[in-house]
């Protein structure tokens, strides 16, 4: 019996560690994914795909596909901009000037921009950029 208290407590010590353990794994990954997929959630099923789960903070699907949506969502130096520009379009403009969804009128210019019609976004563009634009002084920032 008196042996077999200190075999136990040594047990115990040796089964803990001392290498912190991530307490969500992936999350890293999922901000990696939501900052690079961002600005092309409207361009690619893909992009919005890795967008909407790392916006979800789903770690495991973020460490599992983050190979995959950083590929379909390559850096401004890897889609070819010179001047730091980000691949544009009325549909990906209205997705990310609308992402606050403030307002019913907002949340419905970005699903617009999402559904990635031209046409559509090019008609409702600057309507929803008026809309999704913070306010001036005196009036309530959407952000």
């Amino acid at each position: 019996m008196r042996l077999t208290a200190p075999l136990l407590s040594l047990a115990l010590l040796s089964a803990c560690s001392s290498d912190p353990v991530d307490p969500a794994p992936g999350l890293a990954a999922c901000a990696r994914i939501a900052e690079r997929c961002h600005p092309y959630e409207a361009l690619s099923l893909t992009a919005s795909d890795c967008q909407r789960y790392a916006h979800a903070n789903n770690g495991p699907v973020c460490l599992s596909r983050e190979a995959e949506c950083l590929a379909a969502c390559p850096s401004v130096a890897d889609a070819g901009a010179t001047d730091g520009a980000l691949p544009s379009s009325p549909c990906a403009s209205l997705v990310s000037l609308c992402h606050s969804a403030a307002t019913a009128e907002v949340r419905a210019c970005h699903d617009l921009g999402h559904l990635g019609d031209p046409a559509m976004c090019s008609a409702r563009h600057d309507a929803c950029v008026a809309e999704c634009s913070p306010r001036d002084a005196g009036g309530s920032d959407l952000y």
